[in-house]
This record gives structure tokens, C-alpha cells and sequence, in this order.
């Protein structure tokens, strides 16, 4: 099992062409009928702030993935969005 963590995926993705990107998210739309996803349980604390946790397993490539957000004091924020009109399609 290999832990991966946020610095260590941000550092990796600063030397990768951004349209490698666009290739894994097209791919994992073509393929998310294969995904295994599980309910996505909630943690919730009783000042608002709370964890989800979200389990997905691809059996083809013997892969499991957890990917774990927070919510965690009052700290402001936005969205962040990504847009590559050679995906419109998907």
C-alpha cells in the first residue's frame, strides 16, 4: 500500500504536461461504469467542521483509492474550476 500525500501529488503534478490530466479524467469517465464506488461516509464534529471520505476500487488495474477532504474552521474560500473544450463532449 503506498500513501500518497498532498505535497507529494502537488510536486509531481508541477513537471506533468496539464493535458495528461485531462486524459485521466477522460479515461476514468470512459471507465467509471468498472469503478466500485461505496457510500461515502461522513464525519461530522459538532462545530460544523467534518471529513468525507470517499472509497473507490478499479478491479482491472488492482488499483483501491480513498480520498479524504475536510472541512475545518471558519477559513474562506472558492471554487476552483477547470474547463478544456476538448473534453465538451464528456
Amino acid at each position: 500500500m503506498k500513501i500518497i500525500d498532498f505535497e507529494s501529488v502537488r510536486n509531481v503534478a508541477r513537471t506533468m504536461d496539464p493535458a495528461i490530466w485531462c486524459d485521466w479524467v477522460e479515461d476514468a469517465l470512459i471507465h467509471k461504469a468498472e469503478f466500485a464506488c461505496p457510500p461515502k461516509p461522513r464525519i461530522s464534529q459538532s462545530d460544523g467542521d467534518y471529513f468525507n471520505i470517499m472509497p473507490a476500487m478499479y478491479e482491472s488495474e488492482n488499483v483501491a483509492i480513498v480520498k479524504m477532504i475536510g472541512r475545518h474552521g471558519k477559513v474562506g474560500g472558492g471554487t476552483a474550476q477547470c474547463y478544456d473544450g476538448r473534453y465538451a463532449h464528456l
